[in-house]
Formats: C-alpha cells, sequence, structure tokens
C-alpha cells in the first residue's frame, strides 16, 4: 500500500479497519507499522458532541491521524496476540487514536453507531 490511497467499507468501524490493517500488513498476521503513520479518513455516522453523518453528501471529512497520530501501542500488541475482534478493536481506535490524535476530552462521548462505513487510508 506505498504512497497509495486505500479504501475499505464494513458494517463496523472496527471491521472496515481490521480489512485495512490486514491488507497493509506484510502477511496478514504483523501489525502494519505504516499505519500509525497514515491518515484514516472514516465516512459514516460518528458520534462526538452530536450525531453527525461524516464525508458523505458533501459533508466534512472525519480525519484521523493528523494530529499527533494517537497511540497505537495498545492495537499493535492486541493485533499481535493474535485475537482481535471487530468491536475491541474499533475501542481501541477510539481510545488511544482518535482521542489522543485529536486531545478530545471522554471517550463516552465518540463512537460509531452506523452499520455502513468507508475508510479511505492516505500515506503519510
Amino acid at each position: 500500500m506505498e504512497n497509495t490511497t486505500a479504501e475499505y467499507s464494513g458494517s463496523s468501524v472496527g471491521q472496515a479497519l481490521k480489512r485495512c490493517l490486514m491488507s497493509m500488513s506484510a502477511d496478514s498476521t504483523s501489525f502494519p507499522k505504516q499505519a500509525t503513520t497514515s491518515c484514516f479518513i472514516i465516512n459514516g455516522l460518528v458520534r462526538t458532541e452530536r450525531l453527525a453523518w461524516r464525508g458523505q453528501g458533501g459533508r466534512d471529512l472525519f480525519r484521523v491521524g493528523i494530529g499527533s497520530g494517537g497511540d497505537w501501542a495498545p492495537i499493535e500488541e492486541a493485533w499481535d496476540d493474535g485475537h482481535l475482534p471487530d468491536d475491541e478493536l474499533e475501542e481501541l481506535f477510539i481510545e488511544h487514536v482518535i482521542l489522543e490524535d485529536m486531545i478530545a476530552q471522554e471517550a463516552e462521548q465518540w463512537g460509531f453507531p452506523g452499520d455502513d462505513y468507508t475508510i479511505v487510508v492516505e500515506p503519510a
């Protein structure tokens, strides 16, 4: 996936993100280091301070990875352990990447309550 933009879909952010990370990984089992420096653009229903569709119909894109980049270590550790369900991946992504990247306050405000998501990945 070097220097290209790629798009991944799923019924949850966790599922779309897992598909993305698996395709970025050299062997689908080791955590892809380039994920930590990529920009993730999430299209779908996003709950922040309010509920809003993002990235569709001309709405603002929801970009992750353009701030501090977040802390990918908990995701990498869980990934390398070999068992990371979609919902747990999504929770770790919110808590350690989104919130730290955006220096957001409380995890309870954030979520992806929809059932159709697309993640576009852009290299740094």
